[in-house]
């Protein structure tokens, strides 16, 4: 066999062709190129309890204000979407079977229920929650529903673990919050078989509903990936701690009884070392940990110029020291919840709420006010700046808008509140807990 020059020729440039196009392709899929994306505005949040889950739906309350979005809210103008009961389309203001209507964003409290989450959101949705190690969950959870029925009468969690049947009901309402609450907020039984092959199905069914879950002991590589899944700016996810507990009500729990509280929440325990596994994973192949470091250290200075910009001193205060009584968080049960002081001025011409019962209290809360006009701000920097501090404080001012409405005013505000189960600040952990 000769080889012919004319036939090497075009070898070589079929082969410089496929080179070129491989590396146009791996540029279309790479998802550091930000650009190729076009931002997610169809999103589900499960909102799970005290896992930093009201500051992650006020980052949801700010970007859907900015962009025009609809909320699915409470009907009645509740403030969770029935819970504890399993979620039902009907629960949503607005929705009706004769007539469905499609919202953009559903993140308020709820029990997880897939059928009747898909008949109020478009088929489009990114759906995605936020986990917490179950042992400082259950903590938190110990100081802030102490009046729960099987916490109320025991001095400790220890005391509590030594006999939980003895003070522990499966029949109880609110037994929820002394057994596996994150199990129980996807919508499984609490009290549920934890056999591995019981478990297998749990998971494999939270992963087919869930596009990506968090990690709020990592709450800013944490909302790096929430940018990155949902092609977002970096100002989209900037916020401020809410609901941060002081670090006086806090004690470090031995050993023994972190161990007990791992087998008590033996359901949450098993959802959580798996996806915190799998969010690492995730952090891996979307962003890598260069990259990630460099975003993370881009996320910080920004949230920190924000807080020169925005607050008196330099963070969260205890309650007494708040000046503004209006803006002081919800304190409730054991926990005592820090709050900010906000600059003066700051709002300029946003109409913020002014009745002291409507802008304090940190209740996740919807309510229609009488109509007023709130002028647009133009200057998006003002935006985020306000709107972060007022998310930090406990106080979301989420605006409906007449998606027909052309004259640059916002109309009939809604002014909602977040977190009638507030979270406490999560603890580092390790990547495996």
């Amino acid at each position: 066999y000769r080889c012919q020059p004319g036939r090497l020729w075009i070898s070589f440039s079929l082969l410089i062709l496929l080179l070129v196009t491989l590396q146009v392709v791996e540029k279309l899929h790479d998802p550091s190129q930000e650009k190729m994306c076009k931002p997610k505005t169809d999103i589900v949040f499960l909102k799970v309890h005290k896992s930093a889950s009201s500051t992650v739906m006020n980052i949801l309350f700010r970007f859907g204000e900015m962009h025009n979005l609809t909320f699915a809210f409470p009907v009645g103008g509740g403030f969770q979407l029935y819970y504890p009961h399993h979620f039902l389309a009907k629960f949503v203001q607005g929705f009706s079977p004769q007539s469905p209507r499609r919202f953009n964003i559903l993140c308020h409290h709820m029990r997880f229920l897939q059928p009747e989450v898909q008949k109020v959101v478009p088929r489009s949705a990114v759906y995605f929650s936020i986990l917490r190690n179950p042992v400082q969950l259950m903590e938190s959870s110990f100081v802030y529903y102490k009046g729960a029925s099987a916490f109320s009468r025991v001095r400790s969690l220890a005391e509590f673990l030594s006999q939980p049947y003895r003070y522990y009901s499966p029949t109880s309402g609110d037994r929820h919050y002394a057994r596996n609450l994150m199990t129980f907020d996807f919508g499984f039984n609490p009290d549920g078989d934890s056999s591995p092959e019981r478990v297998q199905l749990m998971l494999n069914a939270i992963e087919a509903s869930f596009d990506f879950v968090l990690i709020s002991e990592y709450f800013d590589e944490s909302m790096v990936l929430l940018k990155e899944m949902l092609c977002w700016d970096l100002d989209s996810v900037v916020s401020f701690p809410l609901n941060s507990r002081d670090s006086s009500t806090k004690s470090p729990l031995p050993d023994d009884v972190v161990e007990k509280l791992k087998a008590w929440n033996r359901l949450d325990w098993e959802i959580y070392t798996h996806f915190n596994r799998t969010f690492w994973e995730r952090i891996e192949r979307r962003i890598g940990r260069e990259r990630l470091r460099r975003e993370v250290a881009a996320l910080r200075a920004r949230q920190a110029e924000l807080a020169r910009t925005c607050l008196q001193g330099t963070g969260s205060v205890a309650p007494k020291d708040i000046k503004d009584s209006s803006l002081r968080p919800l304190q409730h049960g054991g926990a005592r919840i820090l709050g900010y002081n906000l600059k003066q001025g700051l709002a300029g011409s946003w109409s913020a709420p002014a009745a002291a019962g409507d802008a304090g209290a940190a209740v996740q809360h919807t309510k229609k006010k009488k109509k007023k006009e709130v002028p647009y701000l133009c200057d998006q920097r003002q935006l985020v700046c306000l709107s972060t501090a007022l998310t930090a404080t406990g106080t979301s001012h989420t605006l409906s808008r007449d998606r027909s409405h052309r004259n640059g005013l916002w109309d009939q505000p809604y002014f909602s509140r977040p977190a009638l189960l507030l979270e406490s600040k999560a603890e580092p952990a390790n990547q495996l807990g």
